[in-house]
């Protein structure tokens, strides 16, 4: 190795050449990467097809036994859910109504009824106190149901009934208020059925000052 000192001296002469240096010893360096594949060769030339082998003759196999299999054990019984209910539908409007139909045929006309018998009367009006009226004669088998007495005047008055003028034999004297009205039932007299074979006249007799008395005696017919 040479050595070159620098002095400021004046210049000095060269030494001599040392001796070389012995070899230096430096490890192995680490292997490269691998390099790149190489392009891939040509396709080789297609060989030629050999002879087509004779056609084999096997026999037919003995058909096996028929095989038994075993039923499978039956699954369980599926459990669906019952689904939800679906909500209500709306209700339709109501429809236009149907045109009116027809007028049928008059049916036949029933039988006629029979005659009903409803109470029957015999009466007079303006009965004053000066004399005894004749109401009618009741029909033989009729019998009395009641009598009504009206005083118009305006005065306390007595209303009898008699089987002769003037008599009081079937029905004794009744009160009857000034203006009003009175309803005397069959209670009150002493004969409501006279014959059957013969018709019976009726008397109203009046008494009380300037009374005025109407007067209606109601009946039925008899069996």
């Amino acid at each position: 190795m040479t050595v070159i000192l620098n002095n400021t001296g004046g210049g000095g002469a060269t030494g001599p050449t040392g001796p070389t240096g012995a070899t230096g010893v430096g490890t192995t360096g680490a292997t490269g990467p691998t390099g790149p594949a190489g392009p891939t060769g040509p396709t080789g030339p297609t060989g030629v097809a050999g002879p087509t082998g004779p056609t084999g003759v096997g026999t037919t196999g003995a058909t096996g036994p028929t095989g038994v299999g075993t039923t499978g054990a039956t699954g369980p019984t599926g459990v669906g859910t019952i689904g939800a209910t679906g909500p209500t539908g709306v209700t339709g409007a109501t429809g236009p109504a149907g045109a009116t139909g027809p007028t049928g045929p008059t049916g036949p006309t029933g039988a006629t009824g029979a005659t009903g018998t409803g109470p029957l009367s015999l009466g007079a009006t303006g009965v004053t106190p000066s004399a005894s009226v004749s109401l009618g004669s009741l029909p033989a088998n009729d019998f009395i149901l009641c009598l009504f007495a009206r005083e118009t005047a305006g005065h306390n008055a007595t209303i009898a009934i008699g089987s002769t003028s003037g008599a009081s034999d079937v029905m004794p004297a009744f009160a009857v208020t000034a203006s009003t009205g009175a309803t005397i039932d069959l209670t009150a007299f002493n004969k409501t059925w006279f014959s059957s074979g013969s018709t019976q006249t009726l008397y109203a007799t009046v008494t009380g000052a300037s009374a005025s008395v109407n007067v209606e005696l109601f009946y039925l017919p008899g069996n």
